[in-house]
């Protein structure tokens, strides 16, 4: 049986040229045809692998981008989904405040020299206190004034005083009171010297 002639028999036989024109590697450098296509083949394998390379992080991407925009990962800008909005801490509201006038009070020091200048603001648990506050101010004035004269200037320099003082002022009115109608105490103004 009569063998057909292959393109690489035609190239051999054309004296290293091949139908194109380009020069076969086959005669002139002693490589034989396979070598000479995996020459040929290599350079499209390595353009092969890039371009598989490149399409395969396209779509990575567009598989991310697209999870994104449809909730299942959560990107900044990108995501479809709007992130769940805080709910609004329920704080308790500020309730009625009640306001003293400025108070100078000399504390306990053997020189007398030092003093402490402050307004107290008094918040309310019910309207209704404010009048009877009001109608009782001079009582907790006093009461401010004996508590404060009993501190010393070494007392006010400690870090947590000042929130002492305002437990101690609010156990004292509330005592005053008969009942605790009063929720915080709040210096408005508290210079010392």
């Amino acid at each position: 049986m009569a063998e057909k002639e292959t393109k690489i028999d035609l190239i051999n036989l054309n004296s290293g040229k091949d139908p194109k024109g380009v020069a076969s590697a086959g005669k002139g450098d002693g490589a034989s045809p396979a070598e000479a296509i995996d020459k040929a083949g290599k350079g499209k394998s390595k353009k092969f692998i890039f371009i598989a390379v490149i399409l395969g992080f396209v779509i990575l991407a567009g598989a991310i981008g697209a999870a994104g925009y449809l909730g299942y990962l959560s990107i900044p800008g990108i995501s479809g989904a709007n992130p769940p909005e805080p709910t609004p801490s329920k704080k308790p509201e500020m309730g009625e405040t009640l306001k003293f006038s400025p108070l100078i009070i000399n504390m306990n020091e053997e020189n007398g020299r030092h003093y402490l200048k402050t307004t107290i603001v008094l918040e309310l648990d019910e309207k209704k206190w404010a009048e009877k506050i009001q109608s009782r101010m001079s009582v907790f004035t006093d009461a401010v004034i004996l508590i404060v004269s009993e501190k010393r200037l070494e007392d006010m320099k400690a870090n947590d005083f000042k929130e002492r003082l305002k437990e101690e002022l609010l156990n004292s009115f509330n005592g005053h009171l008969g009942q605790k109608g009063i929720r915080r105490v709040y210096f408005d103004e508290f210079l010392f010297q």
